[in-house]
């Protein structure tokens, strides 16, 4: 279904400033608290007796179960640069679990209070305002059915709950359905996949156990059965029906950073070990740091910054996540104190972070004999190192001349056109590893004064606005090994490489409107082929000659 939005348009984009992932095979948990549950005293529909989740992300519990509510993510009107407009539609789309032939006295109360509270004054109606609204960590339906209650919380980010099933009660009476659904099955892990107009919705397969007097554990095999009416219920093995028995499905959604200032996420990647890397800008001191990180504190930044109407910088965000997303095992700001931007990450074999993006800032940390410490002016190319427990820099510089390097096309976000074509296009180009460790970066520059080295494939800038740029620097970032211009007589950009990882060649593509730009004898289309072409190129390992080029 399609939800219509109209009014407080600001209110809804200050609200949306958190990033976040959707996971598809394992939990990602959202980092420090997880789900609460806030009462309604009117400020809802008064079917609804808690509220759970955030903008984009919303659950609301009935007496009989509970709808979720999800906003596409994806939607152009959920980025703060674009306008809302009376009458625009987001779409959405509402789910609802209800248990089915549920005992006549079921009841539903709280439970472990919060410190604090809410308060809700909406609209010019006082009589729906509601204050000293109370905020809880559970939620318990007693006698669900005969002899069962079920506990609802969180696991981070996703929602869990727990039936408990007493001694000799039935665990075959749990009964429930999927309304709004647009196909239910049980794939073969045993999760419960719930398809929506969004996508789909996972319930992780059951896990059911014992524990008896001892406080031993037990687990007892269960399944989800999808009965003909539709309907979902569980199908126990053998077990102690002297004991409580406990079966605790898992409803799998996203995590938030846990910023409380605007926090954009741009890029993302992983270590040998399952770890999760991601980056983002964020706008003030409100992103969570932890203890020991490089950089706990805001370095600064315009935010929305009048020159370029550009309202994604500040400081760039680090954050690295358990392999199962349960934990934060260390996040950091980093940043000078204007506006800074990352554009891709990868990770070493030794779990060292590098970070390739642009900055604003003159002061952006750079390490003791890195190959630039000086900012040249614009935005700079920017690499940094972090070590393993990010605490701090094995090495971090500039790479740049004066004017924009690392900016695809244009920074302002009102221009779009050339090679800048929708969302986050500025922030195109790649770091990669050579099996040696050096560093190699796939980029552009506006800047006829990039710097680059002998003897490489092109040392003069090719004309239009904006050159593609191949660089390679060295493990600690203090020499730059080879640069080269890449591009023709307008404008041309690198976004990706790989390194073939027998001979250190290098693998470049991009997009160009140069009909001019150098391509090799024998290749699917050595000739342009209007408007904008894509290309794909092979550099040597030393930067000075093409193996092959393609439109």
């Amino acid at each position: 279904m399609l939800f219509t939005y109209r009014f407080c348009l600001i209110l809804f984009g200050c609200l949306i400033g958190n990033f976040f992932y959707v996971s598809n095979a394992q939990q990602l948990n959202r980092i420090g608290k997880g789900l609460t549950f806030i009462e309604n005293k009117g400020q809802w529909n008064k079917d609804v007796l808690y509220k759970a989740g955030k903008t984009g992300h919303q659950i609301y519990f009935e007496k009989d179960g509970w709808k979720i509510l999800e906003i596409d993510a994806d939607s152009k009107h959920l980025h703060p640069h674009n306008d809302f407009h009376n009458g625009d539609t987001i779409k959405g789309h509402v789910l609802k679990l209800r248990f089915t032939n549920t005992s006549s006295n079921v009841r539903l109360h709280p439970d472990q209070i919060e410190p604090y509270y809410h308060n809700y004054f909406t609209g010019k109606d006082s009589s729906t305002w509601a204050t000293n609204v109370k905020i809880y960590k559970l939620l318990k339906y007693e006698s669900i059915y005969k002899g069962i209650d079920l506990l609802v919380h969180s696991k981070g980010s996703d929602l869990q709950h727990d039936f408990y099933i007493q001694p000799h009660a039935n665990p075959s009476a749990i009964s429930f359905e999927i309304l709004g659904n647009e196909g239910l099955k049980i794939n073969t892990k045993g999760e419960l996949e719930i398809s929506s107009s969004l996508g789909t919705v996972k319930q992780l397969a059951p896990y059911a156990f014992q524990r008896n007097a001892k406080g031993k554990l037990k687990q007892v095999k269960v399944s989800y059965v999808l009965n003909t009416d539709g309907t979902i219920s569980f199908s126990v093995g053998k077990y102690n029906h002297d004991e409580i028995l406990i079966i605790d499905p898992t409803l799998i959604f996203c995590t938030y950073t846990g910023s409380t200032d605007d926090n954009w996420g741009t890029s993302a990647t992983y270590d040998n070990n399952g770890n999760l890397y991601a980056a983002g800008i964020v706008i003030g001191n409100g992103y969570p740091t932890t203890v020991g990180a490089f950089q706990t504190l805001y370095g600064g930044g315009t935010g929305l910054n009048s020159a370029t109407w550009n309202p994604y910088f500040g400081d760039i965000s680090i954050s690295k996540f358990n392999s199962t997303g349960t934990a934060l095992v260390y996040s950091s700001f980093l940043g000078g104190s204007n506006n800074d931007y990352p554009n891709s990450l990868i990770v070493t074999p030794n779990n060292e972070l590098i970070v390739f993006g642009r900055s604003y800032s003159a002061d952006y940390p750079t390490t003791p004999g890195c190959y630039d410490n000086t900012h040249a002016g614009n935005a700079d190319i920017v690499i940094t190192k972090f070590n393993a427990a990010g605490s701090g820099l094995i090495g971090s510089t500039y790479v740049g001349g004066s004017l924009n390097d690392g900016v695809n096309f244009s920074d302002n976000e009102n221009i779009l056109g050339s090679l800048k074509r929708n969302y986050g296009d500025d922030a195109r180009g790649e770091v990669n590893l050579a099996p040696d460790g050096s560093i190699f970066v796939a980029s552009c520059t506006y800047s006829s004064d990039f710097p680059t080295s002998a003897a490489c494939f092109q040392s003069v800038f090719g004309g239009g606005l904006e050159d593609g740029v191949l660089l390679k620097l060295n493990s600690n970032l203090s020499a730059l090994i080879f640069s080269t211009y890449i591009g023709g007589a307008a404008n041309d950009a690198c976004y990706s490489l790989d390194i073939d990882q027998n001979n250190n060649s290098v693998y470049v593509t991009g997009g160009t409107e140069s009909a001019n730009f150098p391509t090799t004898a024998g290749v699917i289309h050595p000739t342009y082929m209007g408007a904008i072409d894509g290309f794909l190129l092979r550099m040597n390992s030393t930067g000075s000659s093409l193996l092959a080029s393609t439109f």
